[in-house]
């Protein structure tokens, strides 16, 4: 591990007289190299792993290009529905220089890999740069986090990030007075609150057990830490406002008795959930968990320590609250953040103590050896597991290969432009349906789990698609359901075609298109046509 100092940057960068003040010291450039290339580094490997396949994968980047070609003119999607602009504008900024499908490549790596950037400052708020990259490092190779990219969950990952940038600069205004912090802190609390409706749930409940922790440590200066928290309060709320629109919206729109979490009955148990999250390494990520979290509580007298810990046990307790309330899965992947801000207080800690051991050379460099072979244990733990699941996941929710993009292309290309489909899935995982709306830009009633729809709309039109396909569905229901969603195609992985083999036969269809892996169908009917 580095034996650097943590960093300590005071409200105004002490800077030599023969510095211009808008230099960055020397330590903060070399904070930035490290991070940046560690950041770098990651987001190459991602790249390399998505390069498989000429898409990315799972089913939501479709719903985000959607949503995006909604933002910015006419909606492609079936159902009455919104959602946040955060990374919808930050999709549409790549779209102006990439390609599509690469510009959600691009997207989904760089969701991934954000966080890291303020959690590497907020651990070096008491560790090393060693130790920080350490703790990162673990975060960016934690499983969860790459199986939340895969599926293609970027808003929450982008928020993430947000958060833990709030986070910092709340402190940095709080702690040190720095304004910067505050401006800062209070913009990055705008782009959660624009980015992701369930990371502010997780904000909120982090920062009411943050902010009685930093209350009682600076209980000295109360008043003015009151003061300063109450700004920021004041600044965060009513840029917040901006998004009041927004949230007003989307509550008129979602079903009223949808779950918050998708995930509840699938994993019913605290055994199943943490089973799936910590999957690559459980009994590693639960020792952590537990272990981490208490050691880094523990009374250390060191400063640097004291103003790390109300952040890691803010960020760990807050996001297990917001878990037991809502049995949503989601909530741990801060939660790992908090995990190893909490491992990295634990270890320096010891590698000071190492420090002030007066003993003998050998016996100290034995010590810092000891300490050094722990973290590469625990390296070679989480980081190769992490990666075989990435890699698994990102086999599982593989959807775009050159066949699919194929289909959907001339799906675009050679329907009329209101064309309603109806589309399968894809080995009981991916569901073509936001797919086909985001790239072949046609309405899709998907055939879903309502656990994942959230708007009531949605869950009206997955009904009709499962009747539509239902066995026990009469030609006569059958065609009143055409005319009535104005269905037209059908859009299919052949190998998962199996489901729609009863509609076929009780209404004639045609094959307008097919390759190796899948055939479009139209409904040879009068009434089957454009969205009505």
């Amino acid at each position: 591990m580095s034996k650097s100092k943590p960093r300590r940057y005071p409200a105004r960068a002490v800077q030599d007289s023969a510095t211009p003040a808008s230099v960055p010291s020397l330590e903060l450039q070399r904070d930035l190299v490290a991070i940046g290339a560690l950041v770098l580094a990651v987001a190459v490997y991602r790249f390399v792993v998505l390069a498989q396949m000429p898409g990315p994968p799972g089913s939501d980047g479709g719903n985000w290009l959607a949503f995006t070609f909604g933002l910015f003119g006419d909606s492609p999607k079936a159902a009455e529905s919104t959602y946040f602009p955060g990374a919808l504008v930050v999709l549409k900024s790549l779209m102006l220089v990439l390609p599509t499908l690469i510009a959600l490549k691009t997207m989904a790596v760089l969701s991934s890999v954000l966080a890291a950037v303020p959690l590497y400052f907020l651990a070096r708020r008491a560790c090393s740069v060693g130790v920080a990259l350490f703790v990162t490092t673990l975060f960016l190779f934690a499983g969860y986090l790459s199986e939340m990219m895969t599926w293609g969950g970027y808003p929450q990952l982008l928020a993430t990030a947000y958060m833990l940038g709030a986070l910092y600069c709340l402190d940095r205004w709080l702690v040190e007075g720095d304004r910067r912090g505050l401006f800062w802190g209070a913009t990055l609390v705008l782009f959660v609150v624009a980015t992701h409706h369930f990371t502010v749930v997780i904000l909120a409940t982090v920062c009411a057990s943050y902010v009685p922790f930093v209350l009682y440590r600076e209980r000295a200066r109360l008043g003015e830490v009151t003061k300063r928290l109450a700004a920021f309060a004041v600044a965060a709320g009513a840029l917040s406002l901006l998004m009041a629109p927004w949230y007003l919206r989307y509550l008129s729109l979602i079903t009223e008795d949808g779950a918050l979490s998708s995930s509840a009955e699938s994993l019913n148990s605290f055994n199943m959930v943490l089973s799936y999250v910590f999957a690559e390494a459980p009994l590693t990520w639960i020792a952590l968990a537990a272990g981490a979290f208490i050691a880094g509580l523990l009374p250390y007298a060191d400063e640097d320590t004291k103003r790390l810990r109300p952040i890691a046990f803010a960020l760990t307790l807050g996001s297990a609250i917001v878990y037991a309330v809502t049995d949503e899965t989601r909530a741990f992947q801060p939660m790992q953040a908090g995990i190893l801000l909490s491992l990295g207080i634990v270890i320096t800690a010891v590698m000071r103590w190492l420090g002030r051991l007066q003993v003998a050379g050998p016996v100290l460099a034995s010590g810092r050896i000891t300490a050094a072979a722990a973290g590469l244990v625990l390296m070679l733990i989480l980081v190769p597991n992490g990666h075989s699941r990435f890699e698994g996941a990102y086999d599982r929710f593989g959807a775009l290969d050159s066949d699919a993009i194929e289909a959907l292309t001339w799906l675009r290309d050679e329907t009329p432009e209101d064309s309603v489909v109806l589309p399968g899935h894809r080995n009981g995982w991916v569901s073509y349906a936001w797919w086909v709306e985001g790239l072949a830009q046609r309405p899709a009633y998907g055939l879903m789990d309502p656990r994942f729809l959230a708007f009531e709309e949605e869950h009206q039109q997955s009904a009709l698609a499962v009747r539509l396909i239902d066995e026990q569905t009469t030609p006569e229901e059958t065609q009143r359901l055409l005319e009535e969603t104005g269905i037209a195609y059908i859009f299919l992985y052949k190998a998962s075609g199996g489901a729609f083999q009863d509609l076929a036969d009780r209404v004639p269809t045609t094959v307008e298109f097919q390759n190796d892996t899948f055939v479009i169908l139209r409904f040879v009917t009068e009434t089957a046509g454009a969205r009505p």
